[in-house]
């Protein structure tokens, strides 16, 4: 599918830009770089709640003990039920489910920092009712056990 179908970009050249780019960084600023035309157009209202759902979900980020949606849009200033239409309106995922992916990241970042996992203790912390919660959730994103991840990080 050409790009201008998906992004509203007429940019022939974007994809070759971000493939060749060196890292994340400059695949992003190629983007937004192509994207800044469309953006100019956009509804300054849609704009502003874009914004607002990535403002949020960078808070999300950097507060690992964010982890219920409940607090989240107490935080926001708002009720669960509308940051929910928010999230699914600009970020095309529940809050529910970004919350959820951000602790599997930690889960997973901790065990590639080399640091030593107690999973009862990490469920805890992520805000997990129990382990078991947590190793499904992990195996089902992941696709293999909490355990036999950290296993496969470890240096042979």
């Amino acid at each position: 599918m050409p790009m201008r179908q998906v992004l509203a970009v007429d940019d022939e050249r974007l994809g070759e830009r971000m493939a060749s780019a060196p890292d994340g960084a400059e695949r992003s600023a190629s983007l937004v770089a192509a994207l800044e035309p469309v953006l100019a157009q956009a509804d300054p209202e849609r704009l502003r709640l874009a914004r607002e759902v990535a403002r949020i979900a960078e808070v999300a980020a950097d507060q690992p003990e964010m982890v219920r949606v409940g607090d989240l849009a107490a935080y926001a200033g708002m009720s669960v039920r509308t940051l929910q239409r928010l999230f699914l309106e600009y970020a095309g995922v529940s809050p529910s489910w970004m919350l959820r992916r951000l602790r599997l990241i930690e889960a997973a970042e901790r065990v590639a920092r080399g640091q030593d996992v107690r999973w009862a203790d990490v469920a805890a912390e992520l805000g997990y009712s129990d382990q078991a919660h947590l190793s499904r959730d992990f195996t089902a994103a992941v696709g293999q056990a909490p355990s036999a991840y950290a296993a496969a990080q470890r240096p042979t």
